[in-house]
């Protein structure tokens, strides 16, 4: 669960490349685990970054548009980072004379980026927020498509004028406890909890959203496992499988459905 809000200031910079006096340099995602804060707490537009309690940055790795009216901003954190908790991140543009403005902020639960150190392994997480209003990618001069990866993690904050927006009314969670073929799908995000089996059903519709809690504790014996639906394949890097091992937790993963009736990541 998130609580995301473009700030007054992100309006004025939008403003400012649309008209000119600015170009658009979004630069950097800065992330702080602030003591006491509940993903629920609502967010002041005229926020700042409470510096005091930032545990890592991360340079944007892609601005893009979905369409003329959304333009996705996102940042991947490889296996090589970490290891920090948050609970809070912004979204940094930096300016022509190099002063910084906080454009975004997410309110999130404390979630754990986790780096690879020997055998332990790591994780790797994308953030992604979808900005949307009226001719966004115009007036940010963004015209790079996006790429699945950024759409398929992405967290929302929409309404016209960019109010609060709770990124758990976009699909109502089905939690995954015990090995089972999913329910209908549409407007559902399957959720592990625990180590299972998971069968997308035939009538599962164009996409299939699941993800792995970060509560779950994996391993070789303990597997949470996405199997096809009865007669069709998963496609990964091309590879159809009857099943998947998915192995990285806290990641939205989706499944779009091709012309055969198989699914690919």
């Amino acid at each position: 669960m998130s609580t995301l809000l473009i700030t007054n200031a992100g309006l004025s910079y939008k403003d400012a490349v649309f008209a000119g006096s600015e170009v658009q340099n979004i630069t950097h995602f800065v992330f702080a685990n602030v003591n006491g804060l509940q993903e629920t707490d609502p967010i002041d537009p005229n926020a700042t970054v409470p510096t005091a309690d930032v545990v890592h940055t991360q340079p944007v790795e892609m601005v893009s548009q979905l369409n003329d009216n959304a333009v996705v901003i996102s940042c991947a954190m490889g296996y090589n980072v970490g290891t920090f908790d948050f609970n809070w991140y912004g979204v940094i543009a930096t300016k022509a004379d190099n002063s910084e403005v906080l454009i975004a902020v997410v309110h999130t639960n404390s979630q754990t980026k986790t780096k690879t150190v020997g055998a332990n392994a790591g994780d790797y997480s994308v953030k992604s927020i979808v900005w949307r209003s009226n001719s966004i990618a115009a007036q940010l001069n963004v015209s790079l498509s996006a790429l699945p990866w950024q759409a398929s993690h992405e967290e929302f904050v929409s309404k016209a004028e960019f109010d609060a927006h709770n990124h758990d009314d976009d699909n109502e969670p089905f939690y995954v406890t015990e090995d089972e073929t999913a329910i209908t799908t549409k407007d559902k995000l399957h959720v592990f909890m625990d180590f299972a089996d998971l069968q997308i059903p035939t009538d599962s519709g164009k996409a299939f959203d699941f993800v792995i809690d970060q509560s779950v504790t994996l391993s070789e014996l303990n597997k949470c496992r996405l199997l096809a639906p009865t007669g069709k394949k998963i496609i990964m890097n091309e590879t159809p499988y009857d099943s998947i091992n998915i192995k990285v937790k806290n990641v939205r993963y989706t499944a779009y459905k091709n012309s055969n009736g198989d699914y690919k990541i």
